[in-house]
């Protein structure tokens, strides 16, 4: 019994883990997209 709960905890734990780091690439990824837009609309407005 105790290991079966020990699997689901360790389980849990590497969804959440998971789950952070597909947020912090996710926000990695949005960070350069704008930063690309951003320099985008600096040389349309230069044109």
């Amino acid at each position: 019994m105790m290991s079966t709960m020990k699997g689901l905890q360790e389980d849990r734990q590497m969804k959440v883990g998971l789950r952070g780091l597909m947020a912090q690439f996710q926000m990695q990824t949005n960070f350069a997209a704008v930063k690309r837009n951003r320099r985008e609309r600096r040389q349309m407005k230069q044109h």
